[in-house]
C-alpha cells in the first residue's frame, strides 16, 4: 500500500501514461480493426453468454468444491478416531457438502426444465 499520495498519483500517472502510449502506438500503426474473439464462441444474445459462463464456469468448479469438500469431511472422520464431538464436526461437514451437491444438481435440473419448456414454446 502506498502512504504518500504524491506517489499514488505519480504511480496513477505513469501506469495511465503507459496504457495511452501502448494505445496511441497501436493506432499510429493503422490497426482500426481490432477485433477480440468469443471465447465462448457464443451467439449475440444474453441467454447464450449465460448459459455458457454457467455449465463452462460456475457448474465445473462447483462440482470441485464440492468433491473436495467431501474428501476433506472423510478426512476428517478418520482423524476424529471416535471422537463424539470431531465425528459430530465431519458429519456436519458431510451434510453441508452434501446439500451443497443437492443444491447444484438441483439448479441444473431445473434450469433444464426450464430450457425445456420455453424450447417448447418456440
Amino acid at each position: 500500500m502506498i502512504k504518500n499520495p504524491y506517489k499514488k498519483l505519480f504511480f496513477l500517472l505513469t501506469n495511465f501514461s503507459i496504457f495511452l502510449s501502448s494505445v496511441i502506438y497501436v493506432h499510429a500503426q493503422g490497426a482500426t480493426n481490432i477485433v477480440i474473439k468469443d471465447p465462448f464462441n457464443l451467439g449475440n444474445n444474453l441467454y447464450d453468454l449465460v448459459y455458457a459462463v454457467l455449465n463452462q464456469a460456475v457448474l465445473p468448479i462447483g462440482g470441485v468444491i464440492v468433491v473436495l469438500m467431501m474428501i476433506y469431511s472423510g478426512f476428517l472422520f478418520v482423524v476424529a478416531q471416535g471422537s463424539e464431538e470431531k465425528i459430530k464436526e465431519a458429519r456436519r461437514s458431510f451434510t453441508y457438502a452434501a446439500i451443497g451437491a443437492a443444491i447444484l444438481l438441483g439448479a441444473v435440473a431445473i434450469g433444464k426444465a426450464i430450457e425445456a419448456t420455453i424450447n417448447a414454446f418456440k
